[in-house]
């Protein structure tokens, strides 16, 4: 009898087990969506750690106060101005930037943010080549 109520349970929690709630399914598209979008937000934050850029024009304003050699304040303003074209391109991008409310058409959204990648991209490559040529004139 103890052997019989045994298998009984054991059968009993094996069926309700098995018969356990389905995961549903994840939509593809919404999956592509955080994607692209983590895609986008990791450019922008890689470029939010090299934006020491206030900083170093700071700096320059200083060295070019503090300079009597012409060519030396004409080599710190042409850091600064790439310095300034870096810290633009970045503040001009992150002012267009809306991430589109859940709301949005997943296709639309993902067609947006796509889009804001290539922005994102394009405005990696003039901060890196600006940061570059300035920090060839100044450390930091």
């Amino acid at each position: 009898m103890f052997k019989n109520i045994s298998l009984f349970l054991i059968l009993s929690s094996i069926f309700l087990l098995s018969c356990g709630e389905e995961k549903p399914k994840e939509d593809p598209l919404q999956k592509e969506r955080e994607k692209v979008y983590k895609e986008v937000m990791a450019v922008h934050d890689e470029m939010m750690m090299m934006g020491k850029i206030r900083g170093a024009q700071s700096k320059l304003k200083k060295m070019i106060m503090l300079e009597s050699d012409l060519s030396k304040v004409e080599k710190y303003q042409t850091a600064y101005d790439q310095l300034q074209v870096a810290d633009d391109a970045m503040m001009d991008w992150m002012r267009q930037f809306k991430n589109p409310p859940g709301n949005t058409a997943t296709k639309e959204a993902i067609e947006y943010l796509k889009d804001q990648n290539t922005k994102v991209q394009k405005m990696k490559e003039v901060m890196v080549e600006n940061l570059d040529k300035a920090k060839q004139v100044i450390d930091f």
